[in-house]
């Protein structure tokens, strides 16, 4: 007669002999497992004595008896036992409160995980909100709830590259999309298909071609009712004569960035409230103020390493609700040019970053020359070019500095010994010795002193010195900003510091500390001691990614 057919357990676990009842029982249930219930066999034994039990005979079997075991009865105990650790690690999960957080609380989380690719932050005009969705899939692999989780949420899917696999396309469903293009798209990629019949889902648009000219008015030839954000980075190339993006069709484009590119998706903008023009090589003035009749409802605009030359048959172009006009890497001669045919507001800021020539002091001085017929507040950011600061500030023209860095100090002192009465703000890096330098002077109006990874302690050391006549005597705020996520803000203040703080200063007004905490440590705990509030009055914020 011959023995029953055995399940796979049964024959794992039956060559073995064990002295326990408890192994008793577990080759009876298991000899009975075809027949009978799960639940019978729960009751007569634990799950963890039937786990040690089985564990102990694989070990043997692995070890004496694998070559008798058929390929089949292998995989059958895999498939087995491969089923009950998911049930385990299952109910692992379950008790994990991160794992079994509410489904929309887990949603927000998620929404966190993917970063930003690295773009040139400078050529935006807005925070990019493009992301790395490959960073989603180990998300996906943790467990099954997480899993089912992710792929319910579109949202999660919208941002999407050339180089993501199409299934990323398909989660996304019917949301809104992000596209980054960073190769033009062949006829057998899912791009190629998606730009000709998704066009109507497109909220923004980064495209960053790097290598090869490319024809945009090919691919980009359907109406865009929902594109927002336009950012074409191109090693170079125009727009055709005649041609049109979308069709002329972005109702609602208020973001548009052209870097080493020239064109416009349509005649008129409206929409657009923010336009930048980056590295466009030979581009003739009247084809800038072509391009900015267009758009007659910029609030800001950056023009950064553009040349712009020759005569111009424009008289004008109004900008009327112009706010912040930035230019950067310019020469003075053709920031002089465009400025004179813009028509703003004079509360318009105009910003001009690393402008001038390569003579830092006769740069410093011309371009103030050249500006100083513009009724606008005039900020002037790193003045000589390879000195780093922040900003410089002059309301009504140069007729008065409000705000300078540090670095334009320690070169320009003799520009600036006759407006020194008029500088409210100071921004310091590190560096050089700007405290030294700085401290030279008085700043007797000085307002806001910004210290950009200076620690606090260095900070009142310079307001204390000299004790009998301390520097800016009506300073009202200092402002300590955490410039890396990797260095804390130093904020501890010893006993002679403090001291030394409050006897040089104790006919001076009262200063409020703002601490402005890098965006990545904005909940690391940066705080200031009981003694350090005991002498100013600090204010917590986090500082965010800023762009013009």
């Amino acid at each position: 007669m011959h023995p029953p057919a055995q399940c796979p357990l049964c024959a794992v676990l039956t060559p073995v002999s064990f002295s326990s009842g408890a192994t008793s029982q577990i080759l009876n249930a298991a000899a009975k497992m075809k027949g009978s219930s799960r639940s019978a066999i729960s009751e007569d034994i634990s799950l963890k004595e039937l786990a040690e039990v089985l564990l102990c005979r694989a070990q043997e079997a692995a070890s004496n008896d694998a070559s008798k075991m058929s390929l089949e009865l292998i995989r059958d105990l895999d498939r087995i036992l491969t089923s009950t650790l998911c049930i385990v690690r299952d109910m692992l999960d379950s008790r994990q409160r991160s794992i079994s957080l509410p489904p929309e609380i887990l949603s927000a989380i998620f929404q966190f995980v993917p970063r930003s690719p690295r773009i040139n932050g400078d050529d935006l005009v807005c925070e990019p909100a493009n992301v790395n969705t490959m960073e989603l899939i180990p998300l996906t692999t943790v467990c099954h709830r997480w899993r089912e989780i992710a792929l319910s949420i579109p949202s999660l899917w919208s941002s999407i590259s050339d180089r993501h696999p199409p299934s990323f396309l398909e989660r996304s469903r019917s949301e809104d999309l992000i596209l980054t293009v960073t190769k033009e798209p062949k006829a057998d990629h899912f791009m190629y298909d998606l730009l000709r019949s998704g066009g109507s889902r497109i909220r923004e648009m980064y495209w960053r071609e790097m290598y090869w000219r490319v024809n945009l008015s090919l691919h980009l030839a359907f109406p865009a009712p929902r594109l927002r954000v336009l950012h074409l980075s191109l090693q170079c190339g125009c727009l055709p004569p005649g041609a049109v993006l979308f069709q002329g069709h972005t109702p609602q484009l208020e973001y548009l960035t052209l870097r080493s590119y020239y064109g416009t998706p349509s005649e008129s903008i409206l929409s657009l409230t923010h336009l930048c023009l980056s590295n466009i090589q030979d581009i003739g003035l009247d084809d800038t103020l072509s391009l900015l009749s267009k758009t007659p409802n910029l609030e800001n605009l950056v023009v950064k390493g553009v040349y712009v030359w020759g005569p111009s048959k424009t008289s004008s172009v109004p900008l009327k609700n112009l706010t912040r006009l930035t230019l950067e890497l310019m020469e003075t001669e053709p920031v002089s040019s465009l400025i004179s045919h813009l028509e703003i507001s004079p509360s318009v800021v105009v910003q001009a970053i690393y402008c001038g020539s390569d003579d830092e002091y006769n740069a410093f001085c011309s371009l103030f020359t050249a500006l100083s017929f513009i009724p606008t507040k005039l900020e002037v950011a790193g003045i000589p070019r390879h000195s780093g600061g922040v900003v410089i500030s002059a309301v009504n023209s140069s007729s008065a500095l409000r705000c300078i860095s540090g670095a334009c100090l320690f070169f320009h002192q003799r520009s600036l010994r006759e407006v020194e009465q008029d500088i409210r703000e100071i921004w310091i890096h590190p560096g050089r010795d700007m405290l030294s330098t700085i401290s030279e002077r008085k700043w007797i109006h000085l307002e806001t002193l910004v210290g950009c990874g200076y620690s606090l302690k260095s900070i009142l050391k310079y307001l204390s010195t000299p004790p009998e006549c301390p520097s800016a005597p009506g300073l009202s705020t200092i402002r300590l900003i955490q410039k890396s996520p990797y260095k804390k803000i130093g904020l501890s203040v010893g006993r002679k510091v403090k001291e030394r703080f409050m006897l040089a200063r104790k006919e001076c007004a009262a200063v409020k500390l703002v601490i402005e905490h890098h965006v990545l440590q904005r909940d690391a705990g940066h705080r200031v001691t009981p003694e350090v509030e005991a002498l100013l009055n600090p204010l917590n914020t986090s500082s965010s990614r800023r762009h013009r």
